[in-house]
């Protein structure tokens, strides 16, 4: 089920079983930017027949809204394919991918200094929500509460569509404990949403403008498209500005999705330690 989840947008595989030989990675030559270079997958120590498979797999297991494959190994497209009509100029709503993207932007301002500690309270971001009592159950909630999705806020994902509406950083403070931060896991969008909130407020910048800075225009991305319209959804007025949708919609091409994946996991990227990557 979730294969077929993710065939919604573009599917993005590292695929193991694939390998024709236990080869180690290849050491990386070059940085991957806007222009990226292709390889044989033998040349990758991937088996090319299995990759030739991939279409007959995506038929056989029903995953018909999947528009997109491509399979990078060292840095190197060794396998890409589009269904659907789909053309590589073409954006894709990302949606809840958008979630990866908001915990790398957070480690990134951990590292960069612009967020404290991943222990930061949300009492501490938000004090108006916490005075004469209120939501004194939640004052020891925590940003790493947020990221690991363990608020402990009764939350159906579900509602989704109902965090369009104004005032959403009160709502969600507001809804009630199911269980004590930190004690249950449970998928929440409304979490990952506060996150964005949090660290707007903290850092004086929407998660749009931090990732346009510091992960987007590193990677060559530019920060706008389409004459007006957003790359990052923003929701409506919450206090002192939109805030960025922290949970989906960034809308990337296939090209700037494996950028961005590729920026942020891999040894050298723009939001790793090992830092030797563009930026």
């Amino acid at each position: 089920m979730w294969l077929r989840w993710l065939g919604l947008g573009t599917l993005l595989l590292v695929l193991s079983q694939v390998r024709a030989q236990e080869t180690p990675l290849p050491v990386r030559d070059y940085w991957p930017t806007a222009d990226w270079r292709t390889a044989l997958p033998a040349e990758q120590g991937l088996d090319a027949e299995k990759l030739a498979g991939i279409p007959q797999f995506l038929e056989d297991h029903q995953m018909k809204a999947t528009n997109s494959v491509i399979v990078v190994r060292g840095g190197y497209i060794v396998y890409e394919n589009y269904f659907n009509g789909y053309q590589p100029t073409e954006t894709d709503n990302t949606r809840s991918i958008t979630k990866s993207v908001t915990s790398a932007l957070v480690g990134m301002a951990l590292e960069r200094g612009d967020l404290p500690s991943v222990d930061l309270k949300v009492a501490e971001v938000f004090p108006e929500y916490f005075k004469n009592g209120v939501n004194a159950d939640k004052k020891d909630l925590t940003l790493r509460h947020l990221l690991g999705m363990r608020s402990g806020l009764q939350w159906d994902d579900g509602d989704a569509l109902s965090l369009l509406g104004r005032g959403q950083m009160e709502r969600i403070i507001n809804f009630p404990l199911a269980h004590a931060p930190g004690e249950a896991w449970n998928y929440s969008t409304a979490d990952s949403h506060l996150v964005s909130g949090l660290f707007q407020r903290t850092t004086g910048k929407s998660l749009e403008e931090y990732a346009d800075e510091v992960l987007f225009k590193p990677l060559g991305l530019p920060p706008r498209r389409m004459g007006d319209r957003r790359r990052w959804l923003q929701y409506r007025r919450h206090g002192a500005g939109a805030v960025a949708a922290g949970y989906g919609k960034i809308r990337l091409l296939v090209s700037e999705q494996r950028r961005v994946g590729w920026g942020t996991a891999c040894p050298g990227g723009v939001g790793r330690m090992d830092n030797d990557g563009p930026g």
